[in-house]
């Protein structure tokens, strides 16, 4: 049930249709990496809020990468999923913008 809300989530954000990005482009735009790094802070924040162990997170969120196809889950896999635990612990303290420009996805 935790894998559909996460899925359901990320829809909802709009990450699961990446019609916008090519799929020959090798490299996500600056605002594309912020817009993804934000919507999976956010699901991320929703799964602290309801008390989510780090660890199904960490398992949830590598299963959803792998929904995802071309550049995003690419970026996904290598980017967002190796940060879970980062985003874990500080989106209590913060919001998910602020998460993701200290980790540089957002400028």
């Amino acid at each position: 049930m935790k894998f559909v809300i996460f899925v359901t989530l990320f829809a909802l954000v709009g990450l699961v249709q990446p019609t916008y990005i090519p799929e020959d482009d090798k490299s996500l735009e600056i605002p594309i990496a912020c817009e993804a790094c934000v919507a999976f802070a956010k699901i991320i924040e929703g799964l602290v809020e309801k008390e989510v162990p780090k660890e199904t997170v960490e398992k949830e969120a590598e299963k959803l990468c792998e929904l995802l196809s071309g550049t995003l889950k690419t970026f996904c896999e290598d980017h967002l999923v190796s940060v879970v635990d980062v985003i874990y612990d500080a989106i209590s303290k913060s919001t998910p913008l602020l998460v993701c420009t200290a980790l540089q996805f957002c400028l």
